[in-house]
């Protein structure tokens, strides 16, 4: 009965790790120019608005930015490119996608890794005390019953 189960979760764990890979890794379809630059702004802050993406915004310096992003991919300017010359010119801040590195990375990665130490703790805690068969009654217990009707 167990090695049913352990097969059930291995099965479950590779169909789970094969859609989380298939969702990062496939391409979908090729992006026009527009679309990669609509894209490029919901990376990046507006500079004169609170909260809201180059992408977003209706503000003068958002549009702005938008056009310059709209030439540059024209251009042929890799995402990469785009990106530095944003940071160089607007500074850290305009970027709006996470650095991997640092506290910022720990910031990400570390709910992630406990909510995943969690999930593996209460299939551990569950599998270990999950309800057996019913105890049966013995001989000498169906005797005291019997003794104790009487």
């Amino acid at each position: 009965m167990r090695s049913k189960r352990s097969i059930g979760w291995v099965v479950l764990l590779a169909v789970g790790l094969t859609a989380f890979l298939y969702g990062v890794l496939a391409e979908g379809p090729a992006l026009t120019a527009s679309d990669r630059a609509q894209r490029l702004g919901e990376l990046y802050a507006c500079e004169t608005c609170n909260g809201q993406s180059i992408a977003e915004s209706n503000a003068p310096f958002a549009v702005q930015a938008r056009r310059d992003i709209l030439r540059r991919v024209t251009d042929g300017e890799t995402d990469q490119e785009i990106k530095e010359f944003l940071v160089d010119r607007y500074g850290e801040d305009i970027d709006l996608t996470p650095r991997g590195t640092g506290l910022v990375g720990l910031v990400w990665v570390l709910p992630i890794a406990v909510s995943i130490a969690g999930i593996f703790g209460l299939a551990a805690f569950f599998a270990t005390h999950r309800g057996g068969d019913p105890a049966t009654a013995s001989d000498a217990d169906r005797k005291l019953v019997d003794e104790a009707r009487q």
